[in-house]
């Protein structure tokens, strides 16, 4: 029996009959109403009702898992089918469509020891086992198995042997919803996270990230993610903002700016970046260690400034009122999508921006990233900190008159913005490269070390290249 977070309703799925036979039906208990219902089951594809249809219901099954995923997703795993054997697949519940969805089998086709299964990020089919969901993630815990001698035979052991132990961070099975927020630029709506210790804690040490995709950047500011006053004159934010310069000038454009403490355009305390296209996605780190502020843009350095810090004046300034994504209420509003946003404890560096600009912090061993926001809830005023540290956040969905909704993200895989050194570097690998498929074409063998020298002689630019690229072993 599974509770729906935020609602006095209960869910039970399947299950041994009296009269010994299994099932597959849905029920809900409303405890307010204090009734029983069976929620309706419709196709996908015509919308129709479909009682009893095999092929739209999950099979009938006892000793199953289940638990609610984004406050939509009733997700079923595992358990014993009719047969006795084990069930090697999940079901899925829309409670807003009113369809079941059947998720592709965790189980391989291969042979694979348990420890193989485990260090491949999957699990064996198991029963009377248990699952959570932790921020769109779901892990697997205890339960009995099947021999693991052969994986496609799904009989459980006799004796029933219990499941092996699997790292807590390998998944039941890849589920995950994309979305983002869609923010209009109503200067009412905001995602607020309330103080914590984790939070104020934060003085001259930290990392901010966002990925967002602005529809304009105003001349006034537009808050990505901020901790600050309504001055901007303590804390810290990430803002864009349409450069007040005149036509033609070099500062023309859009931009991302970071500061610390107060926000002063050109002073010491804030760095910048050109957003050379502000409807396409952006990964922006901002990074203080308490002598320097670094802005990162798509993994590249684009900006840094000295900095230096007493732990005194980091007291002053702090800012302990809420952090805020998309706004600030009643003041300034961001006009874009945010897709996913971060707080750390510590100062990243470059190999760690570019780590999590396409994925988000899953690794339990971290312990520094303090808010994680990815906006995969799927529906609710509440936005998850899938961090761990629990520092949630709250919206209202119609502030000022205008619902801020979880749209589906478009966010592609961002690609690593290159500087002209890389490009150059990049361009006589490729030139060197060519060369080398072009000897192995005519001479049907690759080049040798002795025979790349002597191009000092026939080719002197591409000696030259094979030098500079360490092709000899010296630079």
């Amino acid at each position: 029996m599974t509770q729906r977070d935020g609602t006095n309703k209960f869910y039970i799925f399947g299950g041994r009959a009296e009269d010994g036979s299994l099932l597959n039906d849905l029920w809900c208990f409303d405890m307010e109403e204090e009734a029983w219902n069976k929620p309706q089951i419709l196709q996908s594809r015509t919308g129709t009702l479909a009682p009893g249809q095999a092929d739209q219901l999950p099979a009938p099954r006892e000793g199953h898992a289940s638990c609610f995923v984004a406050d939509r997703y009733l997700v079923v795993y595992g358990g014993i089918d009719a047969d006795g054997l084990l069930v090697d697949e999940a079901a899925v519940y829309d409670i807003h469509s009113c369809t079941w969805i059947k998720v592709g089998k965790v189980w391989d086709e291969r042979e694979k020891s348990d420890d193989k299964w485990a260090k491949a990020g999957n699990i064996p089919p198991r029963a009377f086992h248990r699952i959570v969901d932790r921020g769109g993630v779901m892990y697997v815990m205890g339960g009995i198995t099947a021999g693991a001698n052969n994986p496609k035979d799904l009989r459980p052991t006799e004796p029933p042997e219990p499941a092996s132990l699997v790292p807590l961070s390998s998944q039941v099975f890849p589920f995950a919803q994309k979305s983002s927020f869609d923010f209009l630029g109503n200067s009412s709506q905001a995602i607020l996270v309330k103080p914590s210790n984790s939070l104020t804690n934060l003085r001259n040490t930290f990392t901010v990230e966002a990925v967002f995709s602005a529809r304009t950047c105003q001349v006034a500011q537009n808050p990505v993610i901020v901790k600050t006053d309504n001055g901007l004159k303590t804390g810290f934010g990430m803002l864009c903002q349409e450069h007040p310069a005149f036509k033609g000038d070099a500062e023309e454009g859009s931009w991302v700016h970071f500061f610390v403490g107060q926000w002063t355009t050109g002073m010491h305390q804030m760095v910048s970046a050109r957003l050379e296209n502000p409807g396409q996605w952006t990964h922006a780190v901002a990074t203080f260690n308490g002598s320097e502020i670094r802005m990162y843009i798509n993994g590249s350095l684009k900006e840094s400034k000295e900095w230096v810090v007493t732990e005194e004046e980091a007291e002053t300034l702090h800012s302990k009122g809420d952090l805020m994504i998309g706004g600030m209420p009643g003041k300034y509003a961001f006009d874009g999508f945010i897709d996913e946003c971060r707080v750390w404890d510590v100062c990243r560096d470059e190999e760690e921006v570019k780590k999590h600009m396409n994925v988000p912090c899953t690794d339990p061993n971290t312990r520094n990233c303090i808010g994680q926001w990815t906006f995969n809830e799927g529906a609710g005023d509440i936005v998850i900190d899938s961090s761990g540290s629990r520092n949630h956040a709250t919206f209202e969905r119609y502030a000022g008159g205008v619902e801020l909704r979880r749209v589906q993200s478009r966010r592609p895989i961002l690609e690593k913005i290159r500087s002209e050194r890389e490009k150059h570097i990049d361009a006589q690998f490729d030139k060197l490269q060519a060369w080398k498929a072009d000897f192995l074409e005519r001479n049907k063998r690759e080049a040798t070390k002795s025979e790349m020298m002597s191009l000092v002689m026939t080719d002197p630019e591409m000696h030259t290249l094979a030098t500079r690229l360490g092709e000899f072993g010296i630079d």
